[in-house]
């Protein structure tokens, strides 16, 4: 034996507010407070079969309520006869029947029998139109939300179209960007070798370089001091002219000491022009010297403007590099999102595919007269 269903608790309410809710419900039938103290049978039915063509979608004729009435003793006999057609009315009005019991079960009336459509009691009767329109409140609401979960789908198709097409662009500009940057290894490898060979002759450059700062400082130290040494030999050439001046009044005429003493300063000039002709020949060197420096220094400047040139594209490359990277994070990163997105959309597509199908067998039981 089945268990019976357990009931559900609504609220019962008054007839006032039965009659308003059916006037505003415009199912095609309405109610007064007459039909409510006083039900007829034939009305009860007409007002239940116009609930189920709401709720249920279906249509059903005209219910003969004696035909109610009556279906019990024939449903005994029908089987044993041989023209069952003439039973057509009985048959219609027992599928009616079948169905807004299980219309009831659903709604929380678990108790509901054939005596509350044939013999309908007040009482009764508004506690079955209390729970049948808390029911349809109930099935209002959720119509609601099915419509707005429809939206959202909608709208969650549409950004995942546009998250599919923004991802294939990315994918487009990073196959170019691939393309693009193997087109240019070659031209890289070039640069990296010229690179490599204006570093080695910067190199090489930098230790000559080195070697002449070092020569030229000991150069002008060497000017420095022959400078000095022919200063000096200037200031003793003025000093012995001055000395000369001035013992020529005590100088007594000895030719033999004058011509001595002649030539002892012959001499010294001789050997001080002698020093002041190799002080200049070195200082000319040392100005040979520094005009191959400044040379040296021209082509090191040139040297340093193609270094630069070289670290400039040296530079656009790493650029290069660091935003095929960052594409490369951001279409992992659109990647990840679109997997999330993907996720909430398939649990979010179940969840509607679970209740539509719970919507869609209640459907069912209700219009089928066989469902069990």
């Amino acid at each position: 034996m089945p268990n019976k269903k357990e009931s559900w608790m609504f609220p019962t309410l008054t007839d006032s507010e039965i009659v308003y809710f059916f006037d505003t419900l415009k199912v095609g039938i309405s109610l007064a407070d007459h039909d409510l103290k006083r039900p007829a049978s034939e009305r009860i039915c007409d007002l239940y079969a116009k609930v189920l063509e709401e709720t249920t979608g279906g249509v059903f004729e005209q219910v003969d309520v004696m035909a109610l009435q009556s279906m019990q003793e024939i449903l005994q006999e029908i089987y044993s006869l041989d023209y069952q057609d003439i039973y057509a009315v009985q048959m219609n009005a027992m599928a009616f029947y079948i169905k807004m019991r299980k219309f009831m079960q659903v709604v929380g009336i678990s108790d509901f029998n054939l005596g509350d459509i044939v013999r309908p009691e007040p009482q009764r009767l508004r506690m079955i139109l209390s729970g049948i329109i808390n029911y349809m409140k109930f099935r209002e609401d959720q119509i609601k939300i099915l419509v707005k979960m429809d939206e959202d789908v909608e709208s969650l198709e549409a950004k995942n179209e546009e998250l599919e097409n923004g991802y294939h662009n990315l994918n487009a500009r990073l196959n170019a960007l691939k393309l693009q940057r193997k087109e240019q290894e070659p031209e890289v490898k070039r640069y990296k070798q010229d690179n490599e060979s204006l570093m080695s002759k910067m190199r090489e450059l930098k230790k000559k370089q080195t070697g002449l700062l070092s020569e030229i400082d000991s150069l002008k130290a060497s000017r420095v001091e022959w400078t000095d040494k022919i200063n000096n030999s200037q200031f003793l050439h003025v000093t012995a002219k001055q000395n000369l001046e001035s013992l020529k009044s005590r100088i007594v005429l000895h030719p033999e000491k004058l011509k001595q003493t002649v030539e002892e300063m012959n001499n010294n000039l001789s050997k001080e022009r002698e020093d002041l002709t190799a002080a200049e020949k070195s200082i000319r060197d040392t100005n040979a010297k520094l005009d191959m420096l400044k040379v040296v220094e021209d082509e090191i400047r040139a040297c340093n403007k193609i270094l630069d040139e070289v670290l400039k594209q040296r530079n656009n490359c790493d650029k290069a590099f660091k935003e095929l990277r960052e594409l490369q994070e951001d279409v992992e990163t659109k990647r990840q999102i679109l997997r999330e997105i993907e996720k909430k959309e398939q649990v979010h597509l179940m969840i509607l595919q679970i209740n539509f199908g719970k919507s869609n067998f209640n459907k069912l039981c209700f219009i089928s007269p066989f469902c069990i």
